[in-house]
């Protein structure tokens, strides 16, 4: 038998459950907000995918009052394409979901804020603002892991300033040669008939980057150019025509500013990652951070070519 103790104990606990769940304003399962990537880690120029997930959410009680906006741009990450909000029921509850494609042409570790979401409890007309984790995305450059003789920049070693009495030295000679030099071109100028200029004509910026880039392939396979010196003409040449043709000057950008102030003209996600890697690369050979086994020096060409042939063909006919 049952003792008068107990029955009075799970008396009071049947009256405390139903006090506890008919009072206004609490819900039976918390409502939940997620915010998860794809991945935490991807390369320039590549995309991944934010999924922001709200859980427990009753229609009869709770209302969604503002689903936060994502901006264009979040903390040097870029959006791409923003889907739909979707719904689905489970366990009796809505579940909605949007999936949010980003990307970023800058190498870091970057954090979101993080994403909140405000609902209204229709019972009591609270307000209330839920919040998902923070997340972290790491940006990495060109992945060079593959490449050989790798050379890492050294760090600046601090040495003892001494005054440079041989560097003056030889300013000075050097500006008495150079004084002399002028005073005799400039006696045997005066001497000679003046001849009138011959004007050379100038080729349209699209044929003059196509005929460097030709006589720097043939350079190439004639003589053996330095792999330096080549992607430096190389990235010249994109530089020269996009400054030529394109309301934006890169003659005088770096390459994290170029990639940004082009990417409105490449509107092909292809053409946009390929061509962004050469700036890469070419920066990479410049500064000596590592030596490729395979320079690929006919591919690079096509890839410079082809950006100047698509600019050419989607903005240059429609700006002149």
């Amino acid at each position: 038998m049952v003792s008068k103790k107990n029955k009075w104990r799970k008396g009071w606990i049947c009256i405390f459950l139903v006090l506890f769940y008919s009072l206004p304003g609490i819900p039976l399962f918390a409502q939940k907000i997620t915010a998860t990537l794809s991945r935490n880690t991807l390369l320039i120029g590549e995309q991944v995918t934010l999924q922001l997930k709200l859980e427990n959410i009753d229609p009869q009680k709770t209302d969604i009052l503002s689903w936060q906006p994502i901006a264009d741009s979040i903390n040097h990450l870029q959006v791409v394409a923003t889907g739909p909000v979707d719904s689905t029921i489970a366990n009796g509850s809505y579940e909605y979901s949007q999936q949010i494609t980003l990307t970023s042409f800058d190498t870091g570790a970057w954090k979101f804020s993080p994403l909140s979401i405000t609902l209204l409890q229709k019972e009591n007309g609270k307000k209330v603002q839920i919040h998902a984790d923070t997340l972290s995305l790491k940006v990495l450059p060109v992945d060079i892991s593959g490449m050989q003789d790798y050379h890492d920049i050294k760090d600046i070693l601090n040495v003892q300033a001494q005054p440079p009495y041989v560097k003056y030295g030889l300013l000075i000679l050097a500006a008495l040669l150079s004084l002399a030099l002028i005073w005799i071109l400039l006696k045997k100028w005066r001497k000679k008939k003046p001849k009138l200029p011959v004007t050379e004509r100038k080729l349209p910026a699209f044929e003059n980057a196509l005929q460097q880039l030709e006589k720097l392939k043939k350079e190439n396979t004639v003589s053996s150019l330095s792999l330096k010196n080549f992607y430096s003409r190389l990235t010249t040449i994109c530089k020269v025509y996009s400054n030529e043709v394109l309301p934006v000057k890169t003659m005088y950008l770096t390459t994290d500013e170029m990639m940004v102030r082009l990417k409105p003209y490449l509107e092909k996600e292809d053409q946009r990652t390929t061509f962004f890697h050469l700036l890469r690369q070419a920066d990479a050979i410049k500064f000596a951070k590592y030596v490729p086994v395979n320079p690929e020096c006919e591919k690079a060409i096509a890839t410079a070519e082809a950006f100047i042939r698509y600019v050419h063909n989607h903005h240059e006919n429609s700006l002149t």
